[in-house]
């Protein structure tokens, strides 16, 4: 049995990777035009849907503009995998789910479901409109295996109230004092198929979020708290904690006052004693992918990255600098993931020199030494790891000189040679960045510098006329950089399949 279901999961992330990348290559082509049609399906958030061979594809974007744009969009695509694992760890017998597979090619993030048994009239929990209608005490068998599922997850039982504004129609399923009791997020959809099996849908918000954040458009929606966090804190925490579901019942200032003591734990205890811990340890001989893995471990967000190195300032600069590597390389990825998007957008024909010509010009803006490349740090670079890590992952030295952010990133060089004005950076650093953007441009790049015209050429250019100056030191580099980066091998295209029936 796990043979069959283990064949059956890479031949769904074969299929899913097959065609998801012809959907993203025609993404702007004429809808008589592309290979897969898309499907009017309904639906807020995301764009277009597609059907092909028994899966269900929906891109991650903001079609509808009431996020806070694309990324926050894909960051909810990566809370319903991580959900799904985690329900999926739960081990409740009776309960399954789709496979699911996220890929990113070209800047987008698609979604890939297997389809499954059910329809409107299979859902006997939870809700399919916003919270308008409410099924809840149509199988009990089916509730409690939810119920089983968050308690081992440690979310907390609650009420929630009906429609969008607290509006009441006949027969929405609330009891007559208006309310429902849940277990996980409202919108969690419990069915029993069509085969009478219990399927579990639409768990991207099945954690509950960090403490609310008013200054970041629908964070409740994307800003959750890590798995391992939700279980190992002191009590059981509410999904739908700050969401419009709850505000009007008597226990919403509790959910509230929860998930802000979670949050003050994080940061106030979990964060602290892992700064602590890389400080005992000696930087080469931790690869940085470790260092994240160790953060997820103990219930720590990437986002928190920046104050965990505001706690490093002072205690180890080796360790505030590599942190500061991943926040540049993981700036740098979403940075290219938006340059990828735009050139998708302009595309009526599939075609992959515009955006081999995009990820070589973005690389020599980040690793040059032109001034067009050093504003791009000043105006750019350090602006997004303040945006997205808070304002205390840089000194106050590197955000009023956003050139020692770089420098820091070229320190063994900059500490032989004296010089900011390196013009070696550009070649080296694409084994330094450690991120699957490295591993796509570094692959792309190496096309562009046979065929790509002029901007492949100006970086072919410059690895040749530095290479003899660089052999020397690039053997002995070599083991610092991977110890400080972690290197990784992700392909461009990464597809991640998780669920299925357990029973086989």
């Amino acid at each position: 049995a796990y043979e069959k279901l283990a064949a059956l999961a890479q031949d769904f992330a074969y299929t899913a990777e097959t065609y998801g990348r012809i959907i993203v290559t025609e993404v702007a082509m004429p809808k008589e035009m592309k290979t897969v049609k898309p499907l009017d399906m309904g639906g807020v958030v995301g764009g277009d849907k597609y059907m092909c061979h028994g899966v269900l594809f929906k891109f991650a974007i903001d079609a509808s503009g009431i996020l806070q744009g694309d990324v926050a969009a894909m960051k909810i695509a990566g809370h319903e995998l991580k959900s799904l694992d985690a329900l999926f760890s739960t081990q409740i017998e009776r309960l399954h789910y789709p496979l699911l597979a996220l890929m990113d090619f070209r800047g987008y993030r698609l979604i890939a479901l297997s389809t499954l048994p059910v329809d409107k009239s299979t859902l006997k929990f939870g809700t399919c409109d916003g919270g308008v209608s409410m099924h809840h005490g149509e199988n009990t068998q089916l509730e409690d295996c939810i119920r089983r599922a968050a308690l081992e997850l440690n979310l907390k039982p609650h009420t929630v109230g009906p429609g969008i504004h607290g509006s009441r129609r006949r027969g929405d399923g609330y009891d007559e004092d208006g309310k429902a009791l849940v277990y996980g997020p409202l919108d969690l959809e419990g069915h029993v198929g069509l085969d009478n099996r219990f399927y579990v849908l639409d768990f991207s918000r099945l954690f509950p979020p960090c403490k609310i954040d008013r200054s970041v458009r629908c964070g409740h929606l994307f800003q959750l708290l890590r798995p391992e966090l939700v279980r190992r804190f002191n009590r059981p925490l509410c999904s739908d904690a700050g969401s419009r579901f709850v505000q009007n019942q008597p226990e919403a200032r509790a959910h509230k006052r929860e998930i802000r003591e979670a949050t003050s734990f994080l940061l106030g205890d979990i964060v602290p004693k892992f700064a602590d811990m890389l400080c005992a340890q000696r930087q080469a001989a931790v690869p940085l992918r470790h260092v994240i893995h160790g953060l997820h471990r103990q219930g720590v967000n990437v986002r928190y990255i920046g104050v965990l190195r505001a706690q490093l300032h002072e205690k180890s600069s080796e360790w505030s600098r590599v942190l500061l590597l991943e926040m540049v390389a993981r700036v740098a990825k979403w940075e290219m993931r938006r340059l990828m998007r735009e050139q998708s957008s302009q595309c009526t024909l599939p075609m992959d020199l515009p955006f081999k010509h995009a990820v070589v010009e973005h690389l020599n803006l980040l690793f040059g030494s032109s001034p067009r490349s050093k504003h791009y740090w000043r105006s750019t670079v350090v602006e997004l790891i303040v945006q997205k890590f808070s304002p205390a992952a840089l000194t106050r030295e590197e955000r009023a000189n956003p050139l020692l952010v770089r420098r820091v990133l070229f320190a063994h060089r900059v500490g032989r040679e004296g010089t900011e004005e390196d013009s070696g950076e550009g070649t080296r650093t694409r084994t330094r960045t450690g991120t699957e953007t490295e591993t796509g441009a570094r692959s792309q790049e190496r096309s562009v510098s046979g065929g790509a015209g002029m901007s492949g050429g100006k970086v072919h250019e410059e690895a040749r006329a530095e290479e003899e100056a660089r052999a020397e030191e690039e053997t002995r580099a070599e083991e610092e950089t991977r110890g400080a980066m972690g290197v990784r091998s992700k392909k461009k295209v990464a597809v991640k399949s998780r669920g299925g029936d357990k029973r086989g």
